[in-house]
């Protein structure tokens, strides 16, 4: 009897292991699977995450998604809180946003300037607003005073996605001189503004469309033209000459 007893009961129990583990594996299957961001090199505590320090990993089960990141774009820029080693899946409490130090030191202190532009420095007695969040290799649209085709000034966007190649700032931290790459008209356009009043700027978070600088150009046109209809009129094609 008791032996009948002793088996019934290691039947019972191996049924209900095998029970657990086959609902624990029928469960882990049915998870999805992620691919999430991984350190492909060791990165150091303080140091700033780069593009090529993160890819994504192999297919990954029964992990928590909210736990980890899916974009190696959302982690690079960032700075490692601690120490991660290669193969790491980043957890976001193991990264934060930049100090402002790290990142200002991450910047390159200058940029040369692009073939066929031009280096115009711009001093904060120019500027109406000087934007406290910009840096070298930023992009600005610069906004002035023009004349309309109706010959009467009004706010304009003069340049569009000029990029920022030098920042010289005081002992505040405030810049206190910005040079921007641009090209001849756009200097000229801009020296003009400035000629009107004080230009204002406008930090963007990229460089843009920059085939979209149709008012700078616009601006030198609407000035010459306008000029030139005043004294000689308009030509034999309806247009200005």
């Amino acid at each position: 009897m008791k032996r009948d007893t002793v088996i019934l009961l290691v039947a019972v129990t191996s049924g209900a292991v095998a029970f657990l583990l086959t609902g624990n594996y029928l469960s882990a299957a049915a998870q999805p699977a992620h691919r999430f961001v991984t350190v492909v090199k060791p990165v150091s505590a303080g140091a700033l995450i780069q593009d090529e320090d993160v890819a994504f990993s192999d297919p990954v089960k029964g992990s928590d998604s909210a736990l980890y990141f899916l974009d190696p774009q959302a982690v690079a820029g960032k700075e490692a809180v601690e120490a991660l080693e290669k193969g790491t899946l980043v957890r976001r409490t193991q990264v934060r946003r930049p100090a402002a130090a790290a990142l200002a030191a991450s910047r390159p202190e200058s940029l040369p300037i692009p073939a066929g532009m031009r280096g115009m420095t711009l001093s904060s007695s120019d500027i109406d607003n000087v934007p406290d969040m910009v840096g070298v290799g930023d992009y600005l649209d610069v906004l002035g005073v023009a004349s309309n085709v109706e010959g009467r000034t009004e706010l304009q966007t003069i340049v569009r996605g000029s990029q920022v190649l030098n920042l010289k700032k005081a002992e505040d931290g405030s810049a206190r001189a910005i040079t921007i790459a641009l090209t001849p008209e756009d200097s000229e356009s801009v020296s003009k503004a400035m000629g009107q009043g004080r230009i204002r700027l406008v930090v963007r978070p990229d460089k843009g469309d920059t085939r979209a600088t149709a008012a700078s150009l616009g601006f030198v046109e609407i000035i010459r033209g306008t000029n030139r209809e005043r004294k000689i009129g308009y030509g034999r094609t309806g247009g200005v000459e």
